[in-house]
This record gives C-alpha cells, structure tokens and sequence, in this order.
C-alpha cells in the first residue's frame, strides 16, 4: 500500500469525501470499489499537467462542493537510479521537478482559492528526511523537490494563514511502498539504522497526515513534522549499535 492509499483509506475511515488523483486508473477505480459507496471519486490525471490539475479541481468541487483538506502526495523517487550530479541529465531532473514540485504547486494553485472563499483549508505536503540532515547521496534531484515542498509549504502559510488555511509537510523516514522495493529486499539492513528498530508501513504516515488535517491541531502551521522513526535525529549512523550487541 502507497502513502496515497493509506491516506484515502484513513480519511474514509472516518467517513471523509476523498477525491483520488492518480495516472493508474485500475489501481484508483479498485480502491474506489473497496471503500463504501459514495465516499470516493477517481479522476485520472497528471498532477504536473495544468490543464488536467484544472479539470480535475472543478469536477471534485463539482461532486462534493468544497475542498477542505489537499493531501499533495503524488510524486517519484529513485526513478532514474543514484547518479552524481555532474551525471545527471537535465531530462531527468525536469521529470523529477514537474511531478515533485510542480504537481505540488498545481494542486494548491487550484484549490486554495475555494479554501479562501471557504475561509477553511488544511494542507499537508509530503516531503522527506531528505531535507534536514540526511540528505541522498546520489540523488540530487530527489533531495531538491523535496526542499522545494517545504519552501512552498511555508509560502503557503503566511498566504493562507488570514484566511483560516493552515499548510504543514510531513517527512517521512524509511517505509514500505509498492514504489520502495529496494526496501524490502534489504529491510533487515535498513532496519538497523533507524532508531526504533523497523521500517513504516504507510499508514504510520497516514496517520500524522489525518492529525494535522484535524482540529487537534488547529494551531499547527509551517510545519516539516518527521515521521522516520528517528532517522532525522543528528546521529552517525554508523555507530548506532543494536542493544543486543551491547550485551
């Protein structure tokens, strides 16, 4: 299960309206079919296309007449494999913008005017711990649409602010995705450089995702929260040794 997914299950879970953006039409119209009637649309788009992140927007707002939350969690990672920078390929590094940054900032261009007619909106950006301390060795272009998410994520914040619109970023650690298969093949190896001892699943990041769109936090805005089991923490992983191997 994807982060997208898990956020849609989570949201439905409590009975929100979720419209579903996504290129993979099967896999959308089959989690539609698996959530109660009524609750979910799917609309096939391209998030780094204006026209379509246009046409979508209306018909949601269409379907369900308001936008009160935008989960901006479509995006690539290690699509193109570790390259060092002066090897990167300026292709490469468009396609990684276009979808990262650029369908970020599509999704909140066209929704956030509702949200200030509404005067209500909560956002949440998914980023990464690529941003703060960890950094990719190798993927420069991941490392840089992320930061990116969260400068426009603060942007956000002081425009939306007036208007009762809070935006927040969520970073995630290592977690389990259909997309993340090198994290599977060596999710032992992985495991013991995160604090806690194991890797996400989605939904561990679905759930922070559904905090921040609540009004538990209400007073929550400008925010990168890192949900990596302490992976963000400025430790040299090298000398994290498991208690076992203590004793």
């Amino acid at each position: 299960m994807g982060i997208g997914e898990a956020c849609v299950r989570t949201f439905a879970a409590g009975g929100g309206k979720c419209v579903i953006l996504d290129l993979d039409q099967g896999r959308g119209e089959e989690l539609i079919g698996q959530l109660p009637s009524g609750l979910a649309i799917f609309i096939r788009t391209d998030v780094s296309a204006e026209e379509q992140v246009a046409a979508a927007v209306d018909r949601a707002i269409g379907e369900f007449g308001r936008a009160g939350i935008l989960v901006n969690v479509a995006g690539i990672s290690s699509v193109f494999g570790p390259a060092l920078i002066e090897n990167i390929d300026i292709a490469l590094w468009t396609k990684m913008m276009s979808v990262n940054l650029t369908g970020t900032f599509l999704m909140t261009k066209y929704t956030i005017p509702l949200m200030k007619r509404q005067r209500y909106g909560r956002i949440v950006n998914i980023a990464s711990t690529a941003v703060l301390g960890a950094g990719y060795r190798g993927q420069a272009p991941y490392c840089a649409s992320k930061a990116s998410v969260v400068g426009l994520m603060l942007a956000v914040t002081r425009e939306g602010g007036p208007f009762g619109i809070r935006c927040n970023a969520v970073g995630p650690g290592p977690t389990k995705t259909p997309s993340r298969t090198l994290l599977v093949q060596k999710e032992r190896e992985i495991e013991r450089t995160v604090p806690v001892g194991f890797i996400a699943d989605a939904v561990d990041v679905a759930n922070p995702v559904a905090f921040l769109s609540s009004k538990l936090a209400r007073f929550i805005t400008g925010q990168l929260l890192f949900v990596d089991g302490g992976v963000s923490i400025p430790w040299n992983i090298d000398h994290i040794v498991p208690v076992a191997e203590q004793a």
